[in-house]
């Protein structure tokens, strides 16, 4: 952006936050349609009916953004039909002095902060400001957020990242009183944090506590899976504080970083092949990053956020292909079927973890044999018991007995941890066959391989509940997602397994160290991002995805297959004799195949 355009943004965006600064905050707030009064005076709605992806973007200097990118090219970006669904994210990063990425109070911050939100009242771009983040105390006070919140319409919220590594407890204290302005104002604080300690020790802080028991509706608390440990204990705890009500909505932020802190490069290869270095979090593969949303999606999740976004976001104002092939799809799918409510989630679950008797990091190996034997990945072995829940200690029994009737306790002491998926499996009997993932999720069913960086086939045979066919069983490679959706004579399914070739990133000459994050290795990565991963990615080879129909009629089923432009093909064979429908489908990327059949008659 030009020095005239600057001012011209400055000029306007004062006078339109004058006037918002004159009018109720309530009339500005975003209103829905059919929205309740309660709602109405929320800035934004968010519910498994209205989902909330958050994109990123990174200061550079006090009045620009890192890797090249724009505010406006950063909406631009935004599809126009996800828009009414989606924030960006104002990270302020190299601005932050004297170390990036922690937020410490200057001057320098403040301008930056004033500076993007002046054009996003312009361009009328709703925003959320990062203003705490890395254990950093000396953050901007929160009447001043109460000032931005009186003069910018479109700042919807404030947000908390990643202090696991360096915990204080001025954290949770002082997040509470940026909670109570978000809520004043009706605003959201969302708050991105990992390992099954951390939310214990936030919610042992009295004014935090307090906080979350009075404003519910404004808290998120979600997810951040680097560090590569504790990933299904996280999940299960803040599953387990949103269940309980400590939060109106759960999310998670997914980060590619894991796949360096993992010392995977290109996938595939073994770890050792290459030094790991900053290309690494580049090639995480796409498909993958819409199976971790899957995981957020059929345990009631409802808000979405990613880093690194040089790779799920944007690089000088081009949107990435992990972004527009993966994410947004995926994230079209949970806008156009919602996700379980908190009551649907409450009445599926069986069992629960309290932890009473001592924390679940207490329980050595507790997921191994469940659901997840390698917790340093967030891809799950299966979803049979859903994420089960873990309730803190500050909850007494007799809630718990109250939120979830019938469900049985366990604790640290609990006789059934020694036959315990014996014990979950008489619990939960409802269950796919396979070595795929696949969880149940109302009348669907979710399946992936849960392969990161194996190059190996998975299956999985999906008993049908509601048409009156059998089953359908799949085959899929490696970092590819069924949705199963079934009606009585309907069987759909939504098929995805996106990824692009990463050879070419991995034969370039520089220096892409991590050393050289917020530097311009990185600078120079990025850049060829843009101008080759963005515009021309090497996705032109076709896998193969398998899919079959148990138990049909005498009728040959009626098929129909949708793609999302790129190339795909499929072969279909029908075994009357057998009632068996099996389709071979080659594609790179979205499918959604329509299936019209009756059932045999049961014997």
């Amino acid at each position: 952006m030009d020095i005239t355009r600057r001012q011209a943004v400055k000029s306007a965006a004062f006078a339109i936050g004058a006037v918002a600064a004159a009018v109720p905050v309530a009339a500005r707030a975003q209103d829905a349609a059919g929205a309740s009064s309660q709602d109405a005076v929320m800035r934004t709605r968010i519910s498994n009916t209205s989902p909330l992806l958050l994109s990123a973007v990174y200061g550079n200097t006090p009045d620009s953004l890192w890797w090249g990118n724009t505010l406006e090219g950063a909406w631009s970006a935004v599809p126009d039909d996800i828009k009414p669904y989606t924030a960006i994210e104002l990270h302020p990063a190299k601005v932050c002095k004297p170390t990036s990425c922690i937020p410490k109070d200057t001057p320098e911050l403040r301008a930056w902060y004033k500076h993007m939100l002046d054009e996003a009242q312009l361009l009328g771009i709703p925003v959320f400001l990062v203003i705490m983040s890395a254990g950093e105390r000396q953050t901007v006070p929160a009447e001043w957020l109460a000032e931005q919140f009186e003069t910018y319409s479109v700042l919807r919220g404030a947000m908390n990242i990643e202090n696991y590594w360096i915990y204080n407890d001025d954290l949770p204290t002082n997040a509470a009183k940026y909670l109570e302005v978000c809520a004043r104002y009706g605003g959201h604080f969302i708050w991105h944090d990992h390992e099954n300690w951390f939310w214990q020790r936030v919610m042992s802080n009295k004014a935090f506590a307090d906080a979350a028991a009075k404003y519910p509706k404004n808290l998120v608390i979600a997810t951040k899976n680097t560090p590569i440990r504790d990933d299904a204990s996280t999940d299960s705890i803040v599953n387990g504080m949103w269940l309980t009500g400590v939060c109106e909505n759960w999310g998670a932020s997914m980060d590619t970083w894991k796949w360096w802190e993992k010392h995977f490069t290109k996938p595939f290869d073994a770890v050792g092949t290459r030094p790991r270095d900053m290309r690494s979090y580049a090639s995480e593969p796409e498909a993958m990053i819409a199976c971790e949303m899957m995981n957020v999606y059929a345990n009631g999740g409802t808000v979405y956020n990613f880093e690194c976004a040089a790779y799920t976001f944007m690089d000088n104002d081009v949107a990435t292909p992990a972004y527009l092939n993966a994410i947004v799809p995926f994230f079209r799918f949970a806008i156009d079927n919602p996700a379980p409510s908190r009551k649907d989630v409450l009445a599926r679950t069986k069992a629960v973890f309290w932890e009473k008797d001592g924390g679940i990091e207490s329980v050595p190996d507790f997921y191994k044999g469940l659901s997840m034997d390698d917790e340093s990945l967030p891809l799950y072995d299966s979803g049979r018991y859903h994420a089960l829940p873990v309730i803190m200690d500050r909850v007494d029994e007799a809630t718990i007995k109250g939120l979830f009737p019938g469900a049985v306790i366990l604790t640290k002491k609990s006789p059934e941890l020694a036959r315990k998926k014996e014990h979950l499996d008489s619990l939960y009997t409802v269950a796919a066959e396979g070595d795929a993932f696949a969880q149940r999720v109302g009348d669907s069913w979710c399946t992936y391989n849960s392969n990161a960086n194996e190059n190996g086939e998975q299956s999985a045979t999906l008993p049908l509940l509601v048409h009156t066919c059998k089953s359908v069983e799949v085959k899929l490679q490696p970092h590819s997602y069924v949705v199963v959706q079934e009606t009585p004579y309907v069987v759909m399914l939504t098929i995805q397994n996106y990824v692009t070739d990463k050879t070419a990133m991995w034969e370039l000459q520089g220096n892409f160290d991590a050393s050289e994050s917020w530097k311009q290795g990185e600078l120079d990565l990025t850049n060829w991002l843009s101008s080759n991963y963005c515009v021309h990615p090497a996705d032109g080879a076709l896998r193969t995805t398998e899919f079959s129909l148990h138990g049909v009629g005498k009728e040959r089923p009626l098929t129909d297959f949708t793609g999302d432009g790129r190339e795909f093909s499929h072969e279909e064979s029908w075994d009357e004799a057998k009632g068996v429908l099996k389709v071979v489908l080659k594609h790179n990327g979205e499918v959604r195949v329509l299936i019209r059949a009756e059932g045999a008659p049961k014997v």
